[in-house]
Protein backbone atom coordinates (compact mmCIF):
# COMPACT_ATOMS: atom_id res chain seq x y z
CA UNK A 1 0.00 0.00 0.00
CA UNK A 2 1.28 3.40 -0.84
CA UNK A 3 1.93 5.55 2.21
CA UNK A 4 1.18 8.77 0.37
CA UNK A 5 -1.97 7.91 -1.60
CA UNK A 6 -3.50 5.03 0.35
CA UNK A 7 -3.81 3.00 -2.86
CA UNK A 8 -2.49 -0.46 -3.57
CA UNK A 9 -0.74 -1.30 -6.79
CA UNK A 10 -2.36 -3.85 -9.07
CA UNK A 11 -0.29 -6.36 -10.93
CA UNK A 12 -1.69 -7.75 -14.16
CA UNK A 13 -1.86 -11.52 -14.46
CA UNK A 14 0.91 -12.82 -16.70
CA UNK A 15 0.00 -14.72 -19.84
CA UNK A 16 1.94 -17.54 -21.42
CA UNK A 17 3.16 -16.87 -24.92
CA UNK A 18 3.02 -19.33 -27.80
CA UNK A 19 6.47 -20.69 -26.94
CA UNK A 20 5.51 -21.29 -23.26
CA UNK A 21 7.32 -18.26 -21.81
CA UNK A 22 5.48 -15.89 -19.53
CA UNK A 23 4.67 -12.42 -20.86
CA UNK A 24 4.85 -9.68 -18.22
CA UNK A 25 3.28 -6.24 -18.61
CA UNK A 26 4.21 -2.74 -17.44
CA UNK A 27 2.14 -1.30 -14.59
CA UNK A 28 1.27 2.21 -13.44
CA UNK A 29 3.17 3.48 -10.43
CA UNK A 30 0.84 4.61 -7.62
CA UNK A 31 3.20 4.84 -4.67
CA UNK A 32 6.70 5.83 -3.81
CA UNK A 33 7.99 2.25 -3.58
CA UNK A 34 8.81 0.13 -6.60
CA UNK A 35 7.55 -3.43 -6.09
CA UNK A 36 9.93 -6.37 -6.40
CA UNK A 37 10.19 -7.48 -10.01
CA UNK A 38 9.70 -4.02 -11.49
CA UNK A 39 11.86 -1.00 -12.29
CA UNK A 40 11.18 2.64 -13.15
CA UNK A 41 10.75 3.47 -16.80
CA UNK A 42 13.47 5.85 -18.02
CA UNK A 43 11.05 7.91 -20.12
CA UNK A 44 8.00 8.04 -17.84
CA UNK A 45 8.38 8.03 -14.04
CA UNK A 46 4.74 6.90 -13.64
CA UNK A 47 5.32 3.59 -15.44
CA UNK A 48 7.05 0.53 -13.99
CA UNK A 49 8.58 -1.96 -16.39
CA UNK A 50 8.72 -5.64 -15.49
CA UNK A 51 11.98 -7.47 -14.86
CA UNK A 52 11.15 -10.96 -16.17
CA UNK A 53 13.99 -12.76 -14.34
CA UNK A 54 12.96 -11.34 -10.96
CA UNK A 55 9.27 -12.07 -11.54
CA UNK A 56 10.02 -15.68 -12.51
CA UNK A 57 12.17 -16.06 -9.39
CA UNK A 58 9.30 -14.64 -7.34
CA UNK A 59 6.96 -17.28 -8.79
CA UNK A 60 9.46 -19.99 -7.76
CA UNK A 61 9.79 -18.40 -4.32
CA UNK A 62 6.02 -18.68 -3.80
CA UNK A 63 6.30 -22.42 -4.43
CA UNK A 64 9.22 -22.70 -1.98
CA UNK A 65 7.10 -21.14 0.76
CA UNK A 66 5.29 -24.46 1.09
CA UNK A 67 8.50 -26.08 2.39
CA UNK A 68 10.66 -23.27 3.80
CA UNK A 69 10.25 -20.26 6.07
CA UNK A 70 9.73 -16.70 4.86
CA UNK A 71 13.20 -15.71 6.04
CA UNK A 72 14.86 -18.57 4.15
CA UNK A 73 12.93 -17.92 0.96
CA UNK A 74 13.51 -14.16 1.09
CA UNK A 75 17.26 -14.74 1.64
CA UNK A 76 17.32 -17.13 -1.33
CA UNK A 77 15.35 -14.69 -3.49
CA UNK A 78 17.64 -11.78 -2.58
CA UNK A 79 20.72 -13.85 -3.35
CA UNK A 80 19.42 -15.20 -6.67
CA UNK A 81 18.05 -11.89 -7.96
CA UNK A 82 20.69 -9.55 -6.60
CA UNK A 83 17.88 -7.32 -5.28
CA UNK A 84 16.99 -7.28 -1.60
CA UNK A 85 13.54 -8.25 -0.41
CA UNK A 86 12.82 -8.68 3.29
CA UNK A 87 10.77 -11.53 4.71
CA UNK A 88 8.06 -9.00 5.61
CA UNK A 89 8.06 -7.58 2.07
CA UNK A 90 7.74 -11.08 0.64
CA UNK A 91 4.94 -11.89 3.08
CA UNK A 92 3.02 -8.73 2.11
CA UNK A 93 3.47 -9.40 -1.60
CA UNK A 94 2.27 -13.01 -1.34
CA UNK A 95 -0.65 -12.05 0.94
CA UNK A 96 -1.76 -9.29 -1.45
CA UNK A 97 -1.76 -11.67 -4.40
CA UNK A 98 -3.65 -14.33 -2.40
CA UNK A 99 -6.27 -11.77 -1.34
CA UNK A 100 -6.80 -10.77 -4.95
CA UNK A 101 -7.19 -14.39 -5.97
CA UNK A 102 -9.72 -15.04 -3.20
CA UNK A 103 -11.50 -11.77 -4.01
CA UNK A 104 -12.07 -12.89 -7.59
CA UNK A 105 -13.45 -16.20 -6.31
CA UNK A 106 -15.83 -14.34 -4.00
CA UNK A 107 -17.11 -12.20 -6.86
CA UNK A 108 -17.80 -15.31 -8.94
CA UNK A 109 -19.60 -16.97 -6.01
CA UNK A 110 -21.79 -13.92 -5.37
CA UNK A 111 -22.62 -13.65 -9.08
CA UNK A 112 -23.72 -17.30 -9.14
CA UNK A 113 -25.84 -16.86 -5.98
CA UNK A 114 -27.42 -13.68 -7.39
CA UNK A 115 -28.32 -15.49 -10.60
CA UNK A 116 -29.91 -18.34 -8.60
CA UNK A 117 -31.88 -15.84 -6.48
CA UNK A 118 -33.21 -14.06 -9.58
CA UNK A 119 -34.28 -17.38 -11.11
CA UNK A 120 -36.01 -18.38 -7.87
CA UNK A 121 -37.82 -15.03 -7.68
CA UNK A 122 -39.00 -15.40 -11.27
CA UNK A 123 -40.32 -18.92 -10.57
CA UNK A 124 -42.15 -17.61 -7.48
CA UNK A 125 -43.72 -14.76 -9.44
CA UNK A 126 -44.82 -17.13 -12.20
CA UNK A 127 -46.31 -19.53 -9.65
CA UNK A 128 -48.21 -16.71 -7.93
CA UNK A 129 -49.57 -15.57 -11.26
CA UNK A 130 -47.93 -12.32 -12.21
CA UNK A 131 -45.47 -9.61 -11.43
CA UNK A 132 -46.59 -9.26 -7.79
CA UNK A 133 -44.79 -11.47 -5.29
CA UNK A 134 -47.89 -11.60 -3.06
CA UNK A 135 -51.58 -10.85 -3.41
CA UNK A 136 -53.23 -8.55 -0.86
CA UNK A 137 -56.83 -9.51 -0.05
CA UNK A 138 -59.54 -7.00 -1.07
CA UNK A 139 -60.60 -6.19 2.49
CA UNK A 140 -57.06 -5.55 3.80
CA UNK A 141 -56.23 -2.01 4.95
CA UNK A 142 -53.24 -1.80 2.56
CA UNK A 143 -55.23 -2.90 -0.47
CA UNK A 144 -55.64 -0.06 -2.96
CA UNK A 145 -56.75 -0.02 -6.55
CA UNK A 146 -55.45 3.30 -7.77
CA UNK A 147 -57.00 5.34 -4.96
CA UNK A 148 -55.11 7.04 -2.15
CA UNK A 149 -54.31 4.99 0.91
CA UNK A 150 -56.53 6.32 3.71
CA UNK A 151 -55.42 5.14 7.13
CA UNK A 152 -57.09 5.91 10.41
CA UNK A 153 -54.39 7.62 12.54
CA UNK A 154 -55.78 5.95 15.67
CA UNK A 155 -55.82 2.51 14.05
CA UNK A 156 -52.42 1.39 15.32
CA UNK A 157 -52.51 2.67 18.89
CA UNK A 158 -53.43 5.64 20.98
CA UNK A 159 -50.05 5.64 22.74
CA UNK A 160 -48.51 7.81 20.00
CA UNK A 161 -50.48 10.85 21.12
CA UNK A 162 -49.54 10.22 24.77
CA UNK A 163 -45.82 10.06 23.91
CA UNK A 164 -45.83 13.54 22.40
CA UNK A 165 -47.56 15.16 25.38
CA UNK A 166 -45.42 13.45 28.03
CA UNK A 167 -42.64 16.00 27.71
CA UNK A 168 -40.49 14.15 25.14
CA UNK A 169 -41.31 15.55 21.78
CA UNK A 170 -43.15 18.25 19.95
CA UNK A 171 -46.19 18.27 22.26
CA UNK A 172 -44.56 20.30 25.04
CA UNK A 173 -42.63 23.51 24.64
CA UNK A 174 -40.95 25.63 27.26
CA UNK A 175 -41.58 29.37 27.03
Amino acid sequence: MSATTGQTWWLPKPKKGPDGTIEWYPIVRVGRLVPFGYEKDEDNPHILNPIPDELELLEKAKLYLNDYSLRQVSAWLSEESGRYISHVGLQKRVALENNRKHGANNVRTYARKYKEAVETAQKLENRLGGAGAARIPDGHMFHTRGEQLNLDPNHFSSSTSEATTSGRGEGTKKD
